[in-house]
């Protein structure tokens, strides 16, 4: 098992002796919308499709001019 892993699941504390803690209303905080989001799913949805479309070009003209 990884460190980091065992350390996340079984340690009480860090390397420093601080302990993680979860303030009441942590749903309430994971669910709050980021003002600026840190990973934009649209834009790397569409890049796969045009990757895609790309590839299917390039067999299909490779295959054309064969």
């Amino acid at each position: 098992m990884d460190e980091d892993l065992h350390a996340a699941l079984f340690d009480d504390a860090d390397e420093i002796g601080e302990f993680e803690e979860l303030d009441d209303d942590f749903v309430m905080q994971v669910m709050e919308e980021p003002e600026q989001p840190d990973f934009d799913f649209d834009a790397h949805i569409a890049a796969l499709i045009a990757k895609r479309y790309a590839i299917i070009f390039s067999i299909t003209f490779s295959l054309i001019h064969y």
